[in-house]
């Protein structure tokens, strides 16, 4: 078994899921599943000690992170992705735009860098129950010209698009389980060399820092959020590929899909 989200808490924290009756009885059946189980893999190593705390024996978990599929690469720039970013220095985002993803986060932010005058662009790329509020949001506090959404495309076309960013932006609520969970879009981000930058707590923001792929500051803080990505504009081109390349190099290293493979097996012949 290959787990990805931690449930009950998952379905409370980004499901609003909050009846203590359901959330008990989803608890019952996850330690029952759990029990079921010869091996139990984690997407975090941080999921590890919540598992023990559910009836699991410690030699049944092994760590087993997410990788990236092969198209996440390093590519060259193409005219028709290019020409549809706007001037200006441009943040990405892609990936569900949900409640989990704390786009006030992003949005607040963006408000506190237009009132410095920064020429800053936030792309966001993706679908999710929120978009319609967070779209409405935007144009409340006149921000249109600070964000295009482009909508969603297929995953084989994520590097074209990432490849014309400046950087990546990866977001998340504050909540004790987002602590523990790396973020399924960082290895995709790290995978196609650019810099990062996260406003997101735990695992994801200390991958981000020990990579040295960017700047990750506290969940829901929309000032460090602002601060990191002015600090970012004021750069150098140099040293932003310096931060692109050691992106790519952290995901070689710790997420690449032939050497996770290989740990797989190995994992299965123990």
């Amino acid at each position: 078994m290959w787990v990805h989200d931690l449930w009950p808490e998952s379905l409370r924290d980004a499901g609003g899921v909050n009846n203590k009756i359901i959330l008990g009885l989803v608890n019952l059946m996850t330690k029952s599943i759990y029990f079921f189980y010869d091996i139990i893999l984690v997407q975090s190593p941080r999921f590890k000690d919540y598992i023990i705390e559910q009836g699991v024996s410690n030699d049944k978990i092994f760590y087993y992170p997410y990788y990236a599929e092969n198209y996440y690469k390093v590519v060259k720039s193409k005219s028709t992705e290019k020409s549809i970013f706007p001037e200006g220095l441009n943040i990405l985002f892609a990936g569900n735009i949900g409640v989990a993803q704390s786009f006030d986060t992003i949005i607040d932010a963006a408000n506190i860098i237009r009132k410095e005058k920064y020429n800053i662009n936030f792309i966001i790329l993706g679908e999710g129950r929120d978009k319609q509020r967070v779209i409405k949001r935007v144009s409340e506090m006149s921000l249109e010209n600070n964000f295009k959404f482009f909508g969603s495309f297929p995953p084989e076309k994520m590097p074209d698009f990432f490849v014309c960013a400046d950087a990546l932006l990866v977001t998340l609520k504050k909540s004790k389980i987002f602590k523990l969970t790396i973020p399924g879009k960082l290895q995709s981000y790290l995978a196609c060399g650019k810099p990062i930058i996260g406003s997101i707590d735990g695992i994801g923001s200390d991958i981000i820092k020990n990579s040295k792929s960017g700047y990750a500051t506290a969940s829901e803080n929309s000032e460090m959020l602002a601060k990191s990505i002015i600090r970012f504009s004021n750069l150098t081109k140099k040293e932003k590929l310096e931060m692109g390349k050691n992106a790519r190099k952290y995901f070689e290293k710790e997420f690449e899909r032939n050497k996770l493979l290989l740990k797989l097996i190995d994992i299965f012949k123990k």
